[in-house]
Protein backbone atom coordinates (compact mmCIF):
# COMPACT_ATOMS: atom_id res chain seq x y z
CA UNK A 1 0.00 0.00 0.00
CA UNK A 2 2.82 2.40 0.87
CA UNK A 3 4.64 1.76 -2.40
CA UNK A 4 1.41 2.40 -4.34
CA UNK A 5 0.94 5.69 -2.52
CA UNK A 6 4.57 6.61 -3.15
CA UNK A 7 4.28 5.81 -6.86
CA UNK A 8 1.03 7.82 -7.05
CA UNK A 9 2.73 10.80 -5.43
CA UNK A 10 5.71 10.39 -7.76
CA UNK A 11 3.38 10.30 -10.76
CA UNK A 12 1.49 13.39 -9.59
CA UNK A 13 4.76 15.27 -9.08
CA UNK A 14 5.96 14.25 -12.54
CA UNK A 15 2.64 15.24 -14.12
CA UNK A 16 2.69 18.62 -12.36
CA UNK A 17 6.23 19.30 -13.58
CA UNK A 18 5.24 18.27 -17.10
CA UNK A 19 2.27 20.63 -17.08
CA UNK A 20 4.51 23.47 -15.90
CA UNK A 21 6.95 22.77 -18.74
CA UNK A 22 4.10 22.97 -21.27
CA UNK A 23 2.95 26.30 -19.84
CA UNK A 24 6.52 27.66 -19.90
CA UNK A 25 7.10 26.47 -23.47
CA UNK A 26 3.87 28.10 -24.65
CA UNK A 27 4.87 31.37 -23.01
CA UNK A 28 8.33 31.30 -24.63
CA UNK A 29 6.76 30.64 -28.04
CA UNK A 30 4.32 33.54 -27.62
CA UNK A 31 7.12 35.89 -26.57
CA UNK A 32 9.29 34.84 -29.51
CA UNK A 33 6.44 35.33 -31.97
CA UNK A 34 5.67 38.78 -30.55
CA UNK A 35 9.33 39.77 -30.77
CA UNK A 36 9.49 38.72 -34.42
CA UNK A 37 6.31 40.64 -35.25
CA UNK A 38 7.66 43.75 -33.55
CA UNK A 39 10.90 43.46 -35.57
CA UNK A 40 8.92 42.98 -38.77
CA UNK A 41 6.68 46.01 -38.16
CA UNK A 42 9.67 48.14 -37.15
CA UNK A 43 11.51 47.17 -40.33
CA UNK A 44 8.39 47.77 -42.43
CA UNK A 45 7.98 51.24 -40.92
CA UNK A 46 11.65 52.03 -41.57
CA UNK A 47 11.30 50.93 -45.21
CA UNK A 48 8.19 53.07 -45.71
CA UNK A 49 9.89 56.07 -44.07
CA UNK A 50 12.94 55.60 -46.31
CA UNK A 51 10.80 55.45 -49.46
CA UNK A 52 8.90 58.55 -48.40
CA UNK A 53 12.11 60.45 -47.67
CA UNK A 54 13.48 59.53 -51.09
CA UNK A 55 10.30 60.98 -52.57
CA UNK A 56 9.74 57.88 -54.61
CA UNK A 57 6.38 57.49 -53.00
CA UNK A 58 3.96 60.30 -52.32
CA UNK A 59 1.04 60.80 -50.01
CA UNK A 60 -0.93 58.09 -51.79
CA UNK A 61 1.34 55.29 -50.59
CA UNK A 62 -1.11 53.27 -48.53
CA UNK A 63 -4.07 52.85 -50.95
CA UNK A 64 -1.93 51.46 -53.84
CA UNK A 65 0.02 49.24 -51.43
CA UNK A 66 -3.20 47.85 -49.96
CA UNK A 67 -4.26 46.20 -53.23
CA UNK A 68 -1.31 43.78 -53.57
CA UNK A 69 -1.27 43.26 -49.80
CA UNK A 70 -4.71 41.63 -49.94
CA UNK A 71 -3.03 38.39 -51.07
CA UNK A 72 -1.05 38.24 -47.82
CA UNK A 73 -2.18 36.27 -44.77
CA UNK A 74 -4.68 38.36 -42.84
CA UNK A 75 -6.35 39.68 -46.00
CA UNK A 76 -4.04 42.67 -46.35
CA UNK A 77 -4.34 43.82 -42.77
CA UNK A 78 -0.86 44.55 -41.51
CA UNK A 79 -2.00 45.02 -37.96
CA UNK A 80 -4.26 42.57 -36.12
Amino acid sequence: MTSTLASLTDYQDWLGALKQRVVSARLRVALAANSELIRFYWDLGAQIAEKQSQRQWGDKLIPPAAGPAKGLPGGGRLLP
